[in-house]
């Protein structure tokens, strides 16, 4: 009796065992298949949007990712005047999975554009600002910071749909993910110098091909100590993003990228399910390295209310635009690049006017200026 009893708690024992096996398989095969087929995958979870033209047109084996890093590390981490920290780094990542491809536009920090749900124009890295002081709704999906931040780039780059989003919330995240990754090798472009170049006393990072742990990058990403500043330092960044990709396909490290999300998630935001990431990772590891192109808004050093911007060249706006989404983008007058008034010289003498009349002076509009 005692041995039937035992005989029986071990078929159950197995029974149950196996069935957990078979759930697992079960499971793990549907994780497998739904990992390989990122188009249906993320068309699934795309906004709805029928009524958007701009959405119509856009292709559906294409998906926008925004990118963005805050200004934020363990030597800057204080908050600015407004209790917010400022989205230092901003690209939007367009993926095509039909073709393999990946675009990524990087708009410069100090890009003038016409704040989401405002009735005016600022630098694109204070959307964050803007948004925190804003009332929330029960139709904002976002975090407020970052739907400022969406919507912007958005109409910035035609109204295209965004509906996913990375953010780097701690700067520091950086180190962590190329500290596990071993190190990369990167041919570093300049020679950096100590104190984010404020020194040339000292060498920080020699100019050339080496192998940078996940300090030294960051600091390479983050050095702006250059003749055009940020336009330079986003060309760099762009630079590491292409030998990242390339030392992530050589030494087949694009499947840990789910495990390093898992360990840096704490200071990481995004929308991206963990099913997602692991369907992108795969995809990345498809990707040639030609297939990968970089793009940086084109603009021009502008100076307005005496503070520098980036002025949006709104011809190569509209090309660009039709180039990478095959979107005719609304054309929008240009912006002067100084609100400074012209120098005018005038002399006017006794003789030249009579008691009760009137000179006229014209001067040169913002436009020629």
């Amino acid at each position: 009796m005692k041995i039937q009893k035992a005989n029986k708690k071990k078929f159950y024992i197995v029974a149950s065992l196996l069935l957990i096996v078979i759930i697992a398989t079960i499971v793990g095969f549907n994780f497998f298949y739904a990992v390989q087929d990122p188009v249906k995958l993320f068309e699934t979870e795309k906004k709805n949007d029928e009524e958007l033209d701009v959405n119509k047109e856009f292709n559906d084996n294409k998906i926008n990712i925004l990118f963005f890093g805050l200004d934020k590390n363990e030597e800057r981490n204080d908050e600015d005047e407004n209790g917010t920290f400022r989205s230092d780094t901003i690209m939007l990542a367009t993926l095509d999975f039909e073709e393999n491809t990946i675009d990524i536009v990087s708009l410069p920090r100090d890009t003038y554009v016409p704040i989401y749900n405002t009735n005016g124009k600022d630098k694109i890295n204070a959307c964050f600002a803007y948004g925190k002081n804003a009332a929330k709704t029960a139709d904002d999906e976002f975090p407020l910071g970052i739907k400022y931040l969406s919507e912007t780039v958005s109409d910035v780059l035609g109204g295209i749909p965004i509906n996913y989003y990375v953010g780097i919330t701690d700067m520091d995240v950086v180190t962590q993910i190329i500290d596990e990754l071993g190190g990369i090798k990167i041919d570093v472009l300049n020679t950096l110098y100590a104190d984010n170049g404020k020194t040339q006393s000292k060498v920080e990072i020699k100019k050339g091909v080496q192998k940078l742990d996940g300090k030294q990058l960051q600091y390479y990403a983050r050095y702006r100590a250059y003749p055009l500043g940020d336009i330079d330092r986003v060309s760099n960044q762009q630079h590491i993003i292409k030998a990242l990709m390339s030392n992530l396909k050589s030494t087949n490290s694009l499947v840990k990228l789910p495990q390093i999300y898992k360990l840096v998630s704490e200071n990481l935001t995004t929308n991206l399910s963990f099913k997602q990431i692991t369907a992108l990772s795969l995809f990345g590891s498809k990707v040639e390295k030609e297939a990968l192109e970089t793009h940086t808004l084109p603009g021009d050093f502008g100076e307005l209310g005496g503070l520098s911007y980036w002025i949006i060249d709104q011809e190569k706006r509209t090309t660009l635009i039709k180039d990478l989404y095959g979107i005719n983008a609304e054309t929008i007058k240009q912006d002067a690049k100084s609100d400074k008034l012209a120098t005018l010289s005038a002399t006017i003498d006794e003789s030249s006017l009579e008691m009760g009349e009137v000179a006229n002076l014209t001067t040169p509009s913002l436009e020629q200026l």
